[in-house]
């Protein structure tokens, strides 16, 4: 039942990519999974369960049930996160406490299993957003299976745009991109390609970053797993952070995600003018 409903859903995904307007980049590949958030407010408190975020069987949960030492209800779904040029609904804010993780327990977005993937979303830290001056001023926007064969992490690394691989230790990868290429309080789009590399642990698995649809780190010598048949199939959207100042106790800082999608077979791009119809895919 499973296999015919992802096959469904695949089907669904390609006629809906070519029904959208062409004026959005992002419609101009099949996608396996997108969400604009066009859903119900929610917040941490009311439960984590795909059945309770957003819509039953959509593959978007909660992940963690912890919160930011100012926001007791947690992350949330909410009108004020959403990015007025993407495709409509809501966005997700996720809240960040001062210091080392003290922040709100994130989403969980499943797919089906692949290889090789296009992880696109848009972001918008709290204008005036701070990091400590003696901090190492590092985020976790995004976190790919978590824990099992192929984990990566990417977002903020040493005040750059970057990224690291479990398997590659001793490497951070950073981008051409400094954070305030993202940090500015305005809405930029952040695209990943990754593509796992062969069997038996080879170097040979690919990564691409795009911000704002210019290319700013390009590595062809990676190696994501040492397990045979590694797939990513689950993404974290905010985990762990280290080092957000806002200069006052009593005070959380906002990160808002939007316009979350990702395309096994192609480069998405920023979401465009018209913006595609909200579907979330599982």
């Amino acid at each position: 039942m499973k296999t015919f409903a992802i096959s469904l859903i695949s089907s669904v995904c390609v006629i809906a990519a070519l029904a959208w307007s062409p004026t959005s980049r992002a419609q101009t590949v099949p996608l396996v999974f997108q969400t604009t958030f066009n859903c119900p407010e929610w917040n941490e408190t009311m439960g984590l369960l795909d059945a309770i975020v957003c819509s039953i069987g959509d593959g978007i949960a909660g992940y963690g049930a912890w919160t930011a030492p100012n926001h007791p209800a947690g992350d949330q779904i909410t009108t004020a996160a959403n990015n007025p040029s993407g495709g409509g609904g809501k966005g997700f804010r996720h809240w960040a406490g001062n210091g080392m993780n003290q922040a709100g327990g994130g989403l969980l977005v499943i797919f089906p299993p692949t290889t090789e993937m296009w992880f696109r979303y848009s972001i918008r830290f709290q204008p005036g957003f701070r990091w400590s001056a003696s901090g190492p001023c590092y985020m976790k926007t995004i976190y790919v299976n978590s824990g099992i064969p192929g984990t990566f992490y990417f977002g903020v690394h040493d005040c750059q745009v970057g990224g690291h691989v479990e398997a590659m230790s001793t490497v951070n990868h950073y981008t051409s991109a400094s954070w305030t290429a993202i940090g500015d309080g305005n809405w930029h789009s952040v695209e990943l390609h990754t593509k796992m590399n062969l069997p038996g642990g080879s170097s040979n698995g690919v990564m691409e970053v795009w911000v704002d649809g210019t290319k700013v780190y390009t590595n062809t010598a990676m190696q994501f797993s040492t397990t045979t048949g590694a797939t990513w199939a689950k993404v974290n959207i905010s985990s762990n952070e280290n080092s957000p100042d806002s200069g006052s106790a009593s005070l959380d800082q906002y990160i808002d995600y939007d316009d979350i999608a990702i395309s096994t077979t192609g480069y998405i791009g920023p979401v465009g003018v018209v913006a595609p119809r909200n579907l979330i895919v599982q």
